[in-house]
C-alpha cells in the first residue's frame, strides 16, 4: 500500500500587497530558503498560481501543474501527514507575515538572503560599519 499524500494550499495575499515580492522571499537565493522551509517542515513546498513563473519561461521546462494560472499565487504544500501540512503552512505564513509587517529595508530575512547571495556569488564585502 502506498503512503497517503496530503496536500493543501496556502494563498499568498498578493492582491493586498502588490508591491511585495513574495516569490523571491519564499525562494531565496538559488532556492535555498524554500529548501530550508521544506527541511524544517518535512513537506514538499511548491509555489504555484498566477505570478509563480517568470515571463518567457517555456512550459516544457516546468513541472506538471506549474502552468495552471487559474488559481491566484499560492504555496502548494504536500506531505504524508496532516501535522506536517500544518507545519508547512505555518513556515510559509511566517515568511509572508514577516514580509508584510516589516517596513521597507527592515526585513531581516531579505537582508540575510541578499547577504547569502553575495556570499554565493563571491561579491560579499565585509565592511565594519
Amino acid at each position: 500500500s502506498r503512503p497517503t499524500k496530503f496536500q493543501d494550499k496556502y494563498y499568498i495575499p498578493v492582491d493586498q500587497y502588490p508591491d511585495v515580492n513574495f516569490v523571491g522571499l519564499l525562494l531565496g537565493p538559488r532556492g535555498r530558503t524554500l529548501r530550508k522551509l521544506q527541511e524544517d517542515s518535512n513537506c514538499k513546498i511548491a509555489i504555484r498560481g498566477r505570478g509563480s513563473v517568470k515571463e518567457g519561461k517555456n512550459a516544457s521546462d516546468l513541472p506538471p501543474g506549474a502552468m495552471n494560472f487559474e488559481d491566484p499565487l499560492h504555496c502548494l504544500i504536500i506531505a504524508d501527514s496532516e501535522d506536517k501540512i500544518q507545519k508547512g503552512i505555518k513556515v510559509c505564513q511566517n515568511i509572508v507575515i514577516k514580509a508584510v509587517t516589516s517596513p521597507e529595508g527592515q526585513n531581516d530575512l531579505k537582508r540575510g538572503q541578499l547577504r547569502e547571495l553575495a556570499e554565493l556569488n563571491g561579491t560579499l564585502r565585509e565592511d565594519n560599519r
